[in-house]
C-alpha cells in the first residue's frame, strides 16, 4: 500500500482462548481525521410514557434498518416499549477487508461515511440512534453472519474487525455491540473475540456505558471453563428460542418457537445464571404446502414452506384457517380449510405463556425477531406504530424491570 494511514486505537487486546495469552499491540493507521455526514437533528415529539423500561428486565428488539421507510415513521416508533435496540445497520464486511495493517478496513468504514444520505432505509440509521437516545434507550449495532469465523479465526484479522467495528460505535453513537454469530460457530474462538470486543469497548466507557451483548442458537451446550469466559466478557446472552421445527432447512416441518421444546433447550443453559440470559420471541413463524405437522417432506422445506409474519395472520383466519392447540407443546397449530396445508407462529397465548415461565424463572429479559413482523404502521398521520403481540406484554415487562432492579444493572 502506498499510503500510511493511520488510526491509533488505545486498547491493548489480549486474546484469552485455550492457547496461551499473548499481547495484541494496537491498530496504528495513519490518516486525516475521519469526515463524517451532518443530518439535519430528527424533532421528537414526546408522549407522556416516553420512559423506557429499568435496565433490570431487558425488553429488546431487533430492526432492520433496510426496512425502514421515512423520517415521518421514526417518529411513530413507540421507543419507549424497549430498553434496548438492536439495529441491523453494520457495514458489509469482509474478512479480507481485515488483513495486513486494517488500511482497506479504515477506508471503507472509518474514513468514509457508511450510511447514505436520503430518508429512507440505511440512510436512516443516524437518525434512529438521535430519536431512540431522546427516549433514553440504548441502540446497539448488530453484526450478523458473513464471515465471524475467517475474522475471528486470525489474530491480526480478528484485532482490525474490532478496532474497525469499535470506532463505528464511536463514530454515530452507538451504545455497545450485538454479534450474532450463527453460522460457521466456533464457541472458543467467539469467547475469545467477545472478551477482545469488551476490552475494546471498555476504551470508550469515560464517556459512557457501552454494552455488549450476543445471540447464539439455542441448541449449543457450554462447557463451564467457556461459559465462564463469556460470561466475564457479555453483558447478557440473547439465546435464540425460534426456528426449533425445521423453519426452511429442515425436512419435518414442526411447531417453530413451541415453549416445551423452549424449556428443553434452556436446561442445557444452566451452566449461565439465569440474570445472564434474555429468552427469544418470534414475531413469525412457517407456513407449509401440501403437508401434515410432522410428516418428513419429500423435498426441502424451502419449496413448500415460507416465512410468515404474524401481522399476515389476520389474513389466513379470514380465510378460514382454523386454530389447533397443541397442549404437550404450549402452542398452537393453524390449519388450512382442507386439512392440506399449515403454519406455526406463536400468538398472545403462547406469548403470554412464555412469559409467565420466563418470568418464574428470573430470566434476564426477552428479545424480539424483528421489529417489523407483528408491526401495524398507520398509513397516515402521527398515529404511534402498533405491535399485535409486544404491546399485550407491555405492562407485564414494566412490571418486571421494577421488580428487578435488585439485579443492580446499571442504566
Amino acid at each position: 500500500m502506498t499510503r500510511k494511514i493511520v488510526l491509533i486505537i488505545t486498547a491493548t487486546i489480549i486474546l484469552c482462548s485455550c492457547a496461551p495469552k499473548q499481547e495484541i499491540s494496537p491498530v496504528q493507521i495513519e490518516s486525516q481525521p475521519p469526515k463524517r455526514i451532518i443530518y439535519p437533528p430528527v424533532e421528537a415529539k414526546p408522549r407522556p410514557e416516553a420512559n423506557p423500561p429499568a435496565m433490570s428486565f431487558i425488553h429488546g428488539c431487533y430492526v432492520y434498518a433496510h426496512k425502514l421507510q421515512s423520517r415521518r415513521q421514526l417518529e411513530q416508533i413507540r421507543f419507549d416499549q424497549f430498553n434496548v435496540l438492536y439495529l441491523i445497520a453494520a457495514p458489509k464486511w469482509t474478512a479480507a477487508d481485515f488483513a495486513g495493517t486494517g488500511a482497506v478496513a479504515f477506508n471503507k468504514y472509518i474514513a468514509a461515511d457508511i450510511y447514505p444520505a436520503g430518508d429512507t432505509g440505511m440512510a436512516l440509521a443516524p437518525a434512529f440512534i438521535e430519536l431512540a437516545h431522546q427516549y433514553k434507550v440504548k441502540v446497539l449495532l448488530c453484526l450478523q453472519d458473513r464471515e465471524f469465523l475467517a475474522v475471528a479465526a486470525d489474530t491480526q484479522k480478528q484485532k482490525n474487525f474490532i478496532a474497525a467495528m469499535t470506532a463505528i460505535v464511536k463514530k454515530y453513537g452507538y451504545d455497545g455491540i450485538e454479534v450474532d454469530w450463527e453460522e460457521d460457530f466456533d464457541m472458543a474462538l467467539h469467547a475469545e473475540m467477545m472478551a477482545n470486543f469488551r476490552r475494546s469497548l471498555n476504551v470508550l466507557g469515560n464517556e459512557k456505558r457501552h454494552y455488549l451483548s450476543t445471540a447464539i442458537l439455542a441448541g449449543k451446550k457450554y462447557t463451564p471453563a467457556i461459559a465462564a469466559s463469556l460470561n466475564r466478557s457479555v453483558d447478557w446472552i440473547n439465546v435464540m428460542t425460534y426456528d426449533l421445527g425445521g423453519a426452511l432447512y429442515g425436512s419435518t416441518p414442526l411447531h417453530n418457537a413451541p415453549l416445551s421444546r423452549v424449556k428443553k433447550y434452556l436446561a442445557n443453559w444452566s451452566v449461565f445464571d439465569s440474570s445472564k440470559i434474555c429468552v427469544g420471541l418470534a414475531g413469525y413463524g412457517y407456513l407449509y404446502q401440501g403437508i401434515a405437522p410432522g410428516r418428513k417432506s419429500a423435498v426441502p422445506l424451502r419449496q413448500i414452506g415460507r416465512s410468515l409474519y404474524y401481522n399476515q395472520l389476520s389474513s389466513l383466519l379470514s380465510a378460514g384457517w382454523k386454530e389447533s392447540y397443541d397442549a404437550a407443546a404450549e402452542a398452537s397449530y393453524y390449519i388450512s380449510p382442507d386439512g392440506r396445508s399449515f403454519a406455526t407462529i406463536d400468538d398472545n397465548r403462547s406469548i403470554s405463556r412464555k412469559m409467565d415461565w420466563i418470568l418464574t424463572r428470573r430470566y434476564r429479559g426477552v428479545f424480539w425477531w424483528e421489529f417489523h413482523c407483528d408491526a401495524i404502521i398507520p398509513a397516515s398521520g402521527d398515529a404511534p406504530i402498533r405491535h399485535l403481540l409486544i404491546d399485550p406484554i407491555e405492562s407485564r415487562v414494566r412490571a418486571a424491570s421494577i421488580n428487578r432492579q435488585s439485579y443492580g444493572v446499571a442504566p
